[in-house]
Order: structure tokens, then sequence, then C-alpha cells
């Protein structure tokens, strides 16, 4: 199998992750503020720092609040990508099923 081209079952796999992921996110009690606050300061790292929270040379503190930050700006991404996942799939079914 190569690598840019896996096979459905392992994308079937991954999408049915990223909802796990998304009803996890959607059931979470993050204040709105908070969840803006996490994602800038994930942005900050990942876009201008280019630093995951486990490479950042940090206290313990302040790895912590990253770490949280970092997951919580993925959940979001997440939770952006499954809703268009689920319409391109109603939309694909009919072509598929001929």
């Amino acid at each position: 199998m190569d690598d840019n081209n896996l096979d459905l079952k392992a994308q079937y796999n991954i999408i049915a992750k990223a909802r796990e992921y998304h009803k996890y996110n959607n059931s979470r009690n993050v204040s709105g503020k908070t969840r803006q606050t996490y994602n800038k300061i994930a942005e900050r790292l990942i876009f201008l720092d280019k630093c995951l929270s486990i490479n950042c040379q940090v206290s313990k503190s302040s790895y912590y609040v990253y770490k949280a930050a970092f997951i919580s700006f993925l959940l979001d991404k997440i939770s952006e990508v499954v809703p268009g996942l689920d319409k391109l799939k109603k939309l694909a079914l009919p072509y598929f099923a001929e």
C-alpha cells in the first residue's frame, strides 16, 4: 500500500476517530474566553514559535497550560472539519451506490 494512498478502511477509521473527538469536544465545559485564550496560545506556539508543547523549554506550570491549549486547539479544528465530512459522505453516496 502506498503511504500517500490510504485504503478506504483506514480512511473510515480516521474519520470515525475524528467523530469521537468531535463528540468529546462538544461535551467539554470550557468557557468561550478560555477557549479563545487557548487558541491564541496554540496559534502562537504552532505558527510563530514553531514549538509543540512537549518540545518547549518552559516551567512545569507553563507546560501544562501549553498542553491544554494545544489539545483544545486541535479538538476545535477537528470539530470544524467533521460536519463537512458528513456532508461530503451524503453527497458521494449516490455515486457509489450505482
